[in-house]
């Protein structure tokens, strides 16, 4: 037996650890249902006293008044299922990734480097061989404005070496031929062109190469120099026996038997719960419930579950305030 003054605290509960009060406080009590629990005295010098005992009639004791209550209510769920669907293309597509696809040859547009040469006259000084150069009799003699004199040549006259013709007090060969330089240009439309330079004609002669290629679309994306074309495919819906098609939609009418957790309401697609259930369990799932108008049909699914106090303790106990009825003994 240990004196009131000399009580430093006490606690019971079903931990064989001795607990007891926390923030200043003496008492810990944590009786919340059937079996053994175990109480613990203290005393201001240390010593700590124990006991155990067995739980059997809670009526006598303390327990927890909250219960876990769920509601549930649907009404008027459309019964779909999504119906079967397959894709077809128009002829000359195929089916390829959802899409309907062809591929046409793309338009090229070739490119070539343009060298353009224009035609020039080319002029070439030469000797202008006088009668007094002239040591040839028979060539004096045929020399316009020259004669032989029986030992020399003399004259006003003169000539010109073969190729040459006499301008002036000069002898001048004249020539025509293309630049060795060009004007070059990149362009899709070049025609070749060997050209003409003589002293009738001048024509600036032309030369191609073929630089590159650039491939464009009028329908479709380029892909590897062909243009792919998609369209959408044609869908086709069907239904499994039993089952009549509206739309996109599979319903079933006149039905005899209702999905676990439906009442029948009318002879048609249309089902719901009952109008509302509260049960005393801590779910509510309910199965084969159809959701289908988000393709959930014959999904499972739980509502609204929370925990709900009873409004009062039973006749002989008391309500301590934290969710607990404690009898009054």
């Amino acid at each position: 037996m240990i004196a009131a003054s000399k009580l430093d605290g006490y606690g019971i509960g079903r931990t064989t650890t001795p607990v007891f009060g926390t923030n200043g406080g003496k008492k810990y009590i944590d009786i919340n249902g059937y079996g053994m629990y175990y109480g613990y005295v203290r005393s201001t010098d240390g010593n700590i006293y124990s006991c155990s005992v067995e739980v059997i009639d809670l009526s006598k004791t303390r327990y927890n008044r909250k219960n876990n209550y769920c509601n549930r209510t649907v009404t008027g769920i459309n019964c779909a299922k999504n119906a079967s669907v397959s894709y077809t293309c128009d002829s000359g597509y195929t089916y390829q990734n959802g899409e309907c696809m062809k591929v046409v040859p793309s338009t090229e547009t070739k490119y070539y480097n343009k060298s353009t040469y224009a035609c020039y006259t080319f002029a070439t000084n030469g000797t202008f061989h006088t009668c007094s150069k002239i040591t040839n009799q028979n060539k004096c003699t045929s020399t316009s404005g020259c004669s032989w004199n029986g030992t020399s040549c003399s004259g006003t006259g003169g000539y010109c070496d073969p190729g040459f013709t006499k301008f002036d007090a000069s002898c001048k060969k004249v020539s025509y031929n293309f630049a060795s330089n060009s004007k070059k240009s990149l362009t899709s439309k070049c025609v070749p062109d060997d050209g003409v330079c003589s002293s009738s004609e001048s024509r600036d002669k032309v030369t191609c190469s073929y630089s590159n290629s650039i491939y464009s679309c009028s329908l479709g994306k380029l892909s590897n120099n062909q243009c792919e074309i998609t369209v959408a495919p044609k869908p086709s819906y069907s239904c499994a026996s039993g089952y009549t098609l509206v739309g996109d939609k599979c319903y079933q009418y006149n039905v005899k038997y209702c999905s676990t957790g439906f009442s029948k309401v009318s002879s048609n697609y249309d089902y719901s719960f009952q109008e509302s259930t509260d049960e005393n369990v801590t779910t509510c799932a309910v199965e084969g419930a159809f959701t289908c108008n988000e393709s959930n049909y014959e999904k499972s699914y739980t509502t609204g579950c929370e925990e709900i106090y009873p409004p009062q303790c039973p006749d002989g106990y008391r309500d301590e305030g934290d969710g607990h009825c404690l009898y009054n003994s």
